[in-house]
């Protein structure tokens, strides 16, 4: 009887019926032991799924590392590492830019928090990277001068981070979902509709943080706009996340394209400083 109360309370904070602190009022979990549940999911994820994780960048930017890597995919029609080796060079090279220079002076000016910032998956070889301890982009700096609290060089969040990788653990879990999205974004819907449920058991700052992330994506106003608002990232969701799920999938909306328009609608527009002020 317990439990389906406390399936009913998750049900009720997942979908927007109740705040968080009505939800801790009625005794629900408490955004500690919430974090405690998402790792240990975590933990049988990647056991069940044999994925593979790196959270050292020292250890995984490494060539021999990144060749491995690429090996993970196992035997496949025009795959050979002997006869194929500019496949290998180009997967390797590829990955070890994401540790260069000029990719770190991008991650620097950022506008998403670091902690999402420097991680990724690679689905067919069931690996997946999130630095435990990112340097801090340019706008959380700037946040940080502007409220006088120094500026630390890493910027290590067990909420940010467990949340992240649970997104690139499941990259990898619903690689093959049948509700697979034909165009550009995530292997799966899925993918950003379970990251909603886990965010929703979250502190206010870090719900914040991952909302504007998801908002500079566009993901989450192109999901709330196919779903007809029936979803709404980090606020809201209702009904089942397989519907909302089928929804955005048979749209076989392009992602990528949305971004670039709306990015270069936002660049050119008059309230630009308003926007930017905004995600401040």
């Amino acid at each position: 009887m317990a439990k389906k109360i406390a399936n009913r309370l998750d049900d009720a904070l997942i979908s927007g019926a109740i705040t968080h602190d009505q939800y801790l009022a009625a005794g629900g979990r408490s955004p500690e032991r919430a974090l405690e549940g998402l790792r240990r999911g975590s933990d049988s994820i990647a056991k069940k799924h044999y994925i593979t994780e790196y959270n050292d960048p020292s250890k995984y930017y490494n060539i021999a590392e990144q060749k491995k890597i690429y090996n993970r995919a196992g035997t496949r029609a025009g795959w050979d590492s002997v006869l194929n080796t500019k496949a290998v060079d180009e997967f390797v090279q590829g990955n070890m830019r994401r540790a260069g220079l000029l990719n770190r002076i991008n991650n620097f000016f950022a506008l998403s928090p670091s902690a999402v910032n420097d991680a990724h998956a690679y689905p067919e070889r069931r690996t997946v990277f999130v630095n435990k301890n990112p340097s801090k982009t340019g706008l959380e700096r700037l946040k940080d001068l502007l409220n006088r609290k120094g500026t630390p060089s890493s910027s290590y969040d067990p909420y940010l981070y467990e949340l992240t990788r649970r997104h690139e653990l499941d990259e990898v879990r619903f690689r093959k979902d049948k509700l697979r999205l034909d165009a550009h974004g995530h292997s799966s819907p899925r993918v950003i509709l379970q990251e909603h449920a886990n965010l929703m058991h979250m502190p206010p700052t870090v719900k914040d943080r991952f909302r504007r992330f998801r908002a500079l994506t566009v993901e989450a106003p192109v999901y709330s706009a196919l779903t007809d608002g029936d979803f709404v990232y980090g606020k809201s969701m209702s009904g089942s996340k397989n519907r909302l799920a089928k929804l955005i999938a048979d749209s076989g909306a392009d992602i990528k394209g949305i971004r670039k328009t709306k990015l270069n609608r936002l660049l050119t527009s008059p309230d630009f400083l308003k926007h930017l002020k905004n995600v401040l």
